[in-house]
């Protein structure tokens, strides 16, 4: 897969497996950041990718953490998944 913002300004550079993290806004005002997250990244521009099953995924474990009262909550991606 090649990076579509690389792509946009006329180079083309292929993406590569990744981990990152992921910061969440949640509807209560709270904030949970999601480490080791994986993903496609350019290494060019740093542009990141997310499958759609780790974007549901993610999803998932921000509708999970909703019903904390935490105000800033961290979690690894493979130990909620």
């Amino acid at each position: 897969m090649k990076c579509s913002v690389c792509a946009s300004s006329g180079e083309t550079h292929q993406l590569s497996a990744s981990t990152t993290s992921y910061l969440g806004r949640l509807d209560n005002g709270n904030y949970v950041i999601i480490e080791n997250v994986p993903c496609l990244s350019c290494p060019n521009c740093g542009e990141e990718y997310f499958s759609a099953s780790v974007a549901e995924k993610i999803d998932e474990i921000l509708r999970t953490m909703e019903k904390s009262l935490e105000r800033v909550q961290i979690t690894d991606f493979a130990g909620a998944a």
